[in-house]
């Protein structure tokens, strides 16, 4: 598991917004297209506008899986420790530990 995350404990969903000291957040999310029930895993800086977009179809790759609902998110103060760990869920063993972790079985 890497530094900062909770994937394991999975954890309340943080508050959205900025951090303590007013400062730029990054977030590693993940939500479930509510039309096939399959899985995206994103890394944005402005998760509301992120989510938005997917539900609104700007986002090629999910475009014709709409809506979305937001499973999952983590916060992070960094990019790079953000990007690190939006590799995880994306990987085999990531993606299975995702779906046992927050009760998702395939369609």
């Amino acid at each position: 598991m890497l530094p900062g995350s909770s994937i394991g404990s999975l954890p309340a969903l943080p508050e959205l917004g900025q951090g303590a000291g007013g400062f730029a957040m990054f977030y590693v999310y993940i939500i479930q297209s509510q039309k096939d029930g399959k899985l995206y895993t994103g890394f944005t800086s402005n998760i509301e506008k992120r989510i938005r977009a997917h539900n609104q179809g700007e986002v090629k790759s999910t475009r014709n899986r709409r809506p979305f609902k937001l499973v999952y998110q983590e916060e992070y103060k960094s990019k790079t420790e953000a990007l690190k760990r939006e590799k995880f869920p994306k990987s085999f063993k990531g993606g299975k530990t995702v779906k046992s972790k927050l009760n998702i079985t395939p369609r």
